[in-house]
């Protein structure tokens, strides 16, 4: 095997491992495989927290069922305790904004 074939063959389990790692198409195909259902006497609420809290959450908002009443929040942590708890977060989307 030559070095550039190497090379090409390196770069393409990069590549393959960068979009299996994509928070945005993740979600769509989790909520592919398991689509939401609609809650027709109440509010779905949807939250994610952490560094690709906003691209999940804006992937998720594509898939709720038409006319669905809905709330979102993300949050970003601010630091993680020795429990792994989340001790702080800062809003970044809710229903009245649309977007992250």
């Amino acid at each position: 095997m030559s070095l550039a074939s190497l090379q090409k063959q390196a770069h393409d389990l990069f590549l393959t491992g960068v979009r299996a790692a994509d928070p945005t198409i993740a979600v769509r195909n989790a909520l592919i495989k398991r689509p939401l259902t609609r809650a027709p006497e109440g509010t779905l609420f949807l939250i994610a927290f952490g560094k690709a809290a906003c691209a999940m959450m804006e992937e998720a908002l594509r898939h709720i069922p038409t006319g669905q009443r809905h709330d979102a929040l993300t949050g970003v942590g601010s630091g993680w305790g020795r429990n792994h708890t989340l001790r702080a977060y800062e809003p970044k989307f809710s229903s009245d904004r649309e977007e992250c």
